[in-house]
């Protein structure tokens, strides 16, 4: 009588076997980083996956965000003269809509509550300008 294992599974030279008999591929393979390795998050490792799933998709997307936000606020963010130009003049608008909020806000033309939503963005432009001068200075 067969043994009821050979019936399910039959293994290859290399080793390698599936349900059905057909050997595997070893580029199909997927390997387990070494302990230790830093992965990025998002970067698919468990058997069986392939690709990005939706939690890790978030996870990468946070941790991008995370490092960019970090280097922005302490004037570690790199860039080429183009970037750093856009940066600027990004950097300007913000900083400036900040202040015509404020400048309309003295003269009673908007309400207080209204120029306090515009504060956010000229900090942000003041860290932008910040960064850039420090890339130019540089």
């Amino acid at each position: 009588m067969d043994n009821p294992k050979s019936l399910t599974s039959q293994s290859n030279v290399a080793g390698n076997s599936t349900a059905n008999g057909q050997a595997k591929d070893d580029d199909d393979s997927i390997e387990t980083p070494a302990q230790g390795t830093y992965i990025a998050p998002g970067y698919s490792l468990q058997g069986g996956r392939s690709g990005y799933d939706p939690i890790a998709v978030n996870a990468e997307y946070g941790h991008v965000l995370g490092i960019y936000s970090q280097k922005l606020l302490t004037g570690q963010l790199r860039a080429n003269k183009f970037v750093l130009v856009i940066m600027g003049l990004v950097g300007l608008i913000l900083v400036a809509s900040a202040l015509a909020g404020a400048w309309l806000t003295l003269n009673g033309k908007l309400p207080i509550l209204d120029a306090a939503q515009l504060l956010p963005f000229g900090l942000g432009g003041l860290f932008l300008i910040y960064n850039c001068a420090k890339n130019l200075k540089r």
